[in-house]
Formats: structure tokens, sequence, C-alpha cells
């Protein structure tokens, strides 16, 4: 089951115990509403039948109207106090029902002793009606204190019910409480043993995976989102260790490659040189017995064998493009750049200028280094005026370091912008590259080094404008 269903089932739980409780509550307060209106009713008609026996004790000694009137009053009160209230039980109906019976017999006893008193005025007294008149007063006073028994009994099971209820409250109270609690701690110990302890497991899983350790798996079987993110986990982790499996196979190939590279490159470079050689030999020895076509053809065959031995150290430098990239530390660009300025070849009629204030940055000095080897020197190489002007400088953009070089060349058609940047790229003629000595490698080798690094190199120049090299790398 899904998290989120287990935490909306739970939350429905609630809900539903909450109206049940609201709906017993409510009940439960109509029930102690009742059982207070039936005791105030009760108080009441007790209070009433004490100031009707009073009115009827002073009716004897005084008949006037108004106590006639005051005792049809109480009577009357009497009679809706009975009718106020709903007394359910069987019990209650019955001392109800009595009480009732005995008001009415009150009445009627009372109405008799009016009768009495009336005929005694009138003068129709004798000792028959004397000793009826004491015993309507006798039935009155039984029958009063039998109505406030009843009245007192029918309070004191009010009471109870009052008590009862107020019982039954607290026991609610203290049963929702004992509930929620137990919904609480079912809810916390859910989310800490389907919850977090999951989660915590992942986590761990991902730091022993990140320590290396590519053979531990999640054993989470859970059917929710959790188990769901540990099967992923795994799945990821069975990737990776493949991914890696393949990239540690490729590294020992590239490796290997590389180790192949270097020594065919050394095979081939040593015949070249050979040939090289033993060309300028036999020209200088035998220059007289060669005819022109001879002689030039021996002299192709020197610089064929000499382009194809640069040729085969651009592409090693290419190749080797990567390698440095981990030996990192703090370069004064100042003084490397002058270093390479003093390894170059600059002629007298062109003027190299660098930014005093060059950055000090931390990254491959051999690498930077072949990069601005190969941005000069093109840069002086291609300069067509009697006047050359090179100039290096640097600003700071954000998170990287702005370097550009600019020169006052011929400048580079936007057309070919993006094609010297690729391997054998050039925008020169076979002859072009003869006489500048280009193999088509070296912006190549300077833009993959930048790439490695994070950066990226464009060109800002049109034909016959000069030409500006800018390339940004990340400042850590």
């Amino acid at each position: 089951m899904l998290i989120k269903k287990k935490i909306q089932y739970n939350f429905i739980a609630i809900i539903i115990f909450a109206v049940i409780f609201a709906v017993f509550q409510t009940y439960q307060s109509k029930s102690f509403r009742n059982s207070l209106s039936k005791y105030d009713a009760i108080s009441g008609i007790t209070e009433e039948m004490g100031g009707l026996f009073l009115l009827s004790d002073e009716y004897i000694t005084h008949p006037t109207k108004r106590v006639t009137i005051q005792w049809d009053s109480r009577i009357n009160k009497i009679s809706k106090l009975l009718l106020s209230s709903e007394f359910n039980s069987i019990e209650e109906k019955e001392i109800i029902n009595n009480m009732t019976i005995k008001k009415e017999k009150i009445k009627k006893v009372f109405l008799k002793l009016i009768k009495l008193t009336k005929d005694n005025k009138a003068g129709k007294q004798d000792h028959y009606t004397v000793l009826m008149e004491k015993h309507m007063v006798v039935r009155l006073s039984l029958l009063s204190q039998s109505m406030i028994d009843d009245a007192n009994r029918l309070a004191r099971i009010t009471k109870k019910n009052i008590v009862r209820t107020k019982i039954q409250n607290q026991t609610l109270i203290i049963s929702i409480f004992a509930v929620l609690i137990i919904l609480l701690v079912i809810n916390l110990i859910f989310i800490d043993k389907g919850v977090l302890l999951s989660v915590d497991k992942i986590f761990k899983g991902a730091e022993t995976v990140s320590s290396g350790n590519l053979d531990h798996r999640l054993n989470i079987e859970d059917k929710d989102e959790i188990g769901t993110m540990a099967r992923a986990f795994n799945k990821i982790t069975d990737h990776l260790q493949g991914t890696i499996l393949v990239r540690t196979i490729l590294e020992q190939k590239v490796s290997e490659l590389e180790s192949f590279a270097y020594t065919v490159s050394h095979d081939l470079k040593a015949p070249l040189r050979a040939i090289s050689t033993y060309t300028e030999f036999i020209i200088e020895d035998y220059e007289d017995q060669f005819g022109e076509d001879v002689k030039n053809a021996l002299l192709v065959i020197k610089e064929r064998a000499v382009k194809m031995s640069q040729l085969i150290d651009g592409i090693l430098q290419y190749s080797r493009a990567e390698k440095g990239l981990k030996n990192c530390i703090e370069i004064n660009m100042n003084v490397l750049i002058d270093s390479v300025i003093d390894m170059l070849f600059i002629p007298e009629n062109i003027k190299v200028s660098v930014q005093p204030d060059l950055p000090v940055i931390y990254s491959s000095e051999a690498q930077m280094q072949q990069i601005f080897v190969n941005l000069l020197s093109n840069a002086v190489k291609y300069i067509d005026k009697p006047e050359g002007k090179v100039e290096v400088t640097c600003s700071d953009s954000n998170n990287f370091w702005k370097f550009v070089v600019a020169d006052n060349g011929p400048g580079i058609d936007p057309v070919y912008h993006e094609k010297v940047f690729e391997i054998f790229g050039t925008t020169l003629s076979r002859a072009e590259q003869k006489k500048k000595d280009s193999v088509g490698i070296g912006l190549s080798t300077v833009k993959k080094i930048i790439d490695l690094f994070g950066g990226k190199i464009w060109i800002e120049s049109e034909a016959g404008k000069g030409a500006r090299f800018c390339f940004i790398i990340p400042k850590t």
C-alpha cells in the first residue's frame, strides 16, 4: 500500500472517530440538558407544593378570595411543571403519573374544603361539617407530603442520571484521548519503522555506494514509494556498476592504445628522420650529379618526411590533451606567458604585449602552456603587416577567467570560425600550409583542452581586420 494511501486511511479513521464522538457528544449533551430541565421542574414542583400547603393552611384560618386565587395559580403551575419535561423511563413515568393523580385529588379536596367553608359561613356548621373540615385538612397535608416525597424521589433519580451522564462524558473524553494517543503512537511507529528507518537505509546505502562498494544493494521489499525508491536505487547501482566496469575496460583499452600510439609514433618517426637525413646527405654529396628535377624531387621527399613527423607530433599532442588535467597547481600567468614567448621565434617586426597584472590561476601548467604556445605561434605566423601586433589580456567574468589573444593579422572570415577548430581544419590552401608550416591540429588541440577544463573558445574576427581568439576557463 502506498504511503499516501496509508496516511489517507489514518486520516479518514480519525475523521470517522471524530464524527462518532460529535454525534455521541450531541446526544449526551441533549440528555444532560434534559436531566437539568427535569431537575429544575422537580425543584419547582417541590417549591410550589410547599407554597400550596401553606396556602391551604392559611385558607382554613382566613378563607379569603386572595388565598383561593393564589392557590389556583400554584396548582396550575404544578400542572405545567409536570408536563414541561420529558420523563422517559418507566419509573419516572410512574412517579409523574402518581403525582398527577395526587394533584387532582388535592384539587378536589381543596374544592370540598372551599364548599365546607362556605357552608360554615352560611350557618350550616355542625359536628359532621367540623369533622369533615379537619379530615380535609389532614388529607391535604398527607397528599401534599406524598407529592413532595414523590418529587424528592424523582429528584434523586434525575440527579443520578446527571451524575451518570457526567461520568459517561468523562469516560468518553478519556477514551477519546486514549484512542487519539494510540492513533498517534501507531502513526509515529509507522513513520519511524515504515518511513524513517527505510529512508535511513537508503541514505546509508547511498553512502556505502559512494564510498566505492558497488556490490551493496538495498533489501527493502515494501510495496509503497519507499520500496519503489529502493528498487530504483538498486537498478541505478546495477547500471553504475556496469558503467564503471565498461569505463574501466575502456580506460585499459585507451591506455593500451596510448602506449601503442607512442610506440608506433616512435617507430614511424625513426624511419622518417632517417629519410630526411639521408635525403639531405644525398643532396649535399651528389648535388652536382643530379639535374634540377631530381634535386627538386629529393627536396619534396625531405619536406614530406618533415611534414609527416610534425603531423605525428600534432596527433600525439591532441591525444595527450587529457593528460595532466589532474596535475593542477597555482600558476602565475605572466610568468607562464613570458616563458612561452621565450620559447617561440618572434620576428623583429612583431611586438607581443602582455597585460602586466594577469591573475594567478589554479590549473594544469602543461596544458595552459600548450594553449598559449598554439595561440601565440598562430598569431605570429599569420601576421601579414609590416608592423605586427599581438596582445594578451585577461578579465574577470563572474566564475570564469576570460583570456584574449588579439592580433592585427589578415583576420578570419566568419564562415571559418568553427572550421578552424576541427582537426586538420584550416583556411589555407596546400601551398599556403606548406609556406606557413601548418598541419591543422594546433587549434583543435587548444579547443579540446579548453573543453576538458569546462570552458569555451571562440573567434571574434572579420576578413582583413585582425583576429581575437577568446576563451574562458573556470576559476576553480
